[in-house]
C-alpha cells in the first residue's frame, strides 16, 4: 500500500513536469512565432517605404532637372541629398536602429505575461 501511493506520487510528479515542460515550450514558441510574423511585416513595409521613397526621388529629380534646364543636375543634386542622410543614418544607426529594435524585440517577447509568472504554478489554472 505505502509502495503504490510512492509510485502514484512519483507518476503524479513526472507527469506534473513533463506538462510544465510542454507548457513552457508551447508559450515559448508562441512567443518566437508572433516575434518573427513581426519581423516579416516589418520587412514588407520597409521595403515597400523604400519603393516609394526611390520613386519620389526620381520624381524630384526630374522635376529639379526640368526647372534648372539640365538633364544631369537635377539626379546630381537628389543624389546628393540621399547620399547625406543615408551618411547619417549610418552615423546614427545605433540610435536609430539597434536600440528601438532590439527594445521592440524584448517587449514583445515579455508582452503577455511575465515569465516569471509563466513558470510559476498558479500560473497554469489560468488557461
Amino acid at each position: 500500500m505505502e509502495q503504490t501511493k510512492v509510485e502514484e506520487l512519483t507518476d503524479n510528479i513526472r507527469d506534473y513536469v513533463n506538462t510544465r515542460y510542454e507548457l513552457i515550450l508551447l508559450k515559448a514558441t508562441e512567443r518566437t512565432s508572433a516575434l518573427a510574423a513581426d519581423m516579416i511585416a516589418g520587412i514588407v513595409i520597409g521595403f515597400i517605404i523604400i519603393v516609394s521613397v526611390l520613386l519620389f526621388c526620381f520624381a524630384a529629380a526630374y522635376y529639379l532637372s526640368s526647372l534648372i534646364g539640365n538633364e544631369y543636375s537635377g539626379f546630381l543634386i537628389v543624389g546628393g541629398c540621399c547620399l547625406v542622410f543615408a551618411l547619417i543614418f549610418i552615423m546614427f544607426r545605433k540610435e536609430i536602429l539597434a536600440k528601438p529594435f532590439r527594445n521592440r524585440i524584448i517587449r514583445k517577447i515579455f508582452e503577455k505575461e511575465n515569465v516569471k509568472e509563466m513558470l510559476t504554478p498558479q500560473h497554469y489554472g489560468k488557461n
